[in-house]
């Protein structure tokens, strides 16, 4: 539907942040990228990002994180799906809510 749809860019923005701190600053500024092609815009309103772009950058360097980031960013919406659904903290496809079953 529109909003699942809506939700996956977000949702993996909040992937990133999670990436961030256990996966490393160039998973995290791949799925930054990987957002936007989901979105299929770039967002500067998202209310993660920003944080995550920063403490991304500060750890990798301007010009590796845009490496990483626009990696992700090129990824078809297909791969870029893929990309967060291997990510951690994602549970995967056809994973369940915890609660609600």
């Amino acid at each position: 539907t529109g909003v699942q749809t809506c939700a996956l860019p977000i949702s993996t923005e909040g992937l990133a942040a999670a990436a961030l701190r256990t996966a490393g600053p160039e998973q995290a500024a791949a799925l930054l990228g990987a957002a936007d092609s989901i979105r299929g815009a770039v967002d500067r309103s998202s209310l993660d990002a920003p944080a995550v772009r920063a403490a991304a950058t500060g750890r990798l360097g301007a010009a590796a994180f845009d490496a990483a980031y626009r990696e992700g960013q090129r990824l078809p919406y297909a791969e870029a799906l893929d990309l967060a659904l291997a990510a951690p903290g994602s549970h995967g496809p056809g994973a369940r809510p915890v609660t609600g079953w």
